[in-house]
């Protein structure tokens, strides 16, 4: 039931990440701030680009949660304690450090529309917290994807099934792969992380690559 209810979650988060884009980008996500004509869409689209990889951040995470908790009633009584705890670790980290990302990204600034509204009274973070967390949180989800990736690998076929089911299994659950390398992309594409005095330009790449 617990993995239903995450598997449910990251989906009605991915689909709210999509609108938020889907909407950013009809407010010039994408664009440079001097070609955004419309002066509420120049506006708009900044706050959209803070907004949405927040979201992103959370399909991530209940998605992952989902298939550790899948993995783990799929192996049942055939995975030892260090497994599990393996598992649980690796999961728990990435929860908080998602968590934190999370915070920095909606916290940035205080109140947080000064993110997007870099004219009113206020104060922010230095562009560091948003670019060395954030990396560390990146690469830990892609290392997070191939774990579960890997360990259908080494475990399924210790269960007593047909070979088809073990491939099949294995493939099912091996998607991560896809996700950490396209979080690694996503990585590279960081390094326009601080460059926060046209973020919704900035932030084009990086976005879809978190989609």
């Amino acid at each position: 039931m617990q993995q239903e209810c995450f598997s449910q979650d990251a989906q009605v988060a991915g689909l709210t990440m999509t609108v938020l884009v889907t909407v950013g980008v009809h407010n010039g996500y994408g664009l440079r701030l001097d070609d955004i004509d419309n002066e509420a869409h120049r506006e708009e689209a900044p706050k959209y680009t803070y907004i949405a990889p927040a979201v992103s951040v959370a399909a991530s995470t209940a998605g992952k949660i989902s298939m550790v908790v899948f993995l783990i009633r799929l192996l049942g009584t055939s995975s030892q304690n260090f497994h599990r705890w393996f598992l649980f670790t690796v999961t728990g980290i990435m929860v908080v450090l998602n968590l934190f990302i999370i915070g920095i990204l909606l916290g940035h600034c205080r109140p947080t529309e000064k993110s997007w509204k870099p004219l009113i009274p206020g104060s922010c973070l230095s562009n560091n917290v948003l670019d060395y967390p954030g990396r560390i949180q990146a690469i830990w989800n892609a290392l997070t994807d191939f774990v579960v990736a890997g360990y259908p690998v080494s475990m399924v076929w210790r269960l007593q099934m047909r070979n088809t089911t073990k491939w099949g299994l294995s493939f099912l659950m091996g998607g991560g792969v896809f996700a950490g390398a396209a979080t690694l992309v996503k990585v590279y594409y960081m390094r326009d992380l601080t460059k926060l005095n046209d973020v919704a330009y900035a932030w084009d790449l990086i976005a879809i690559w978190y989609m």
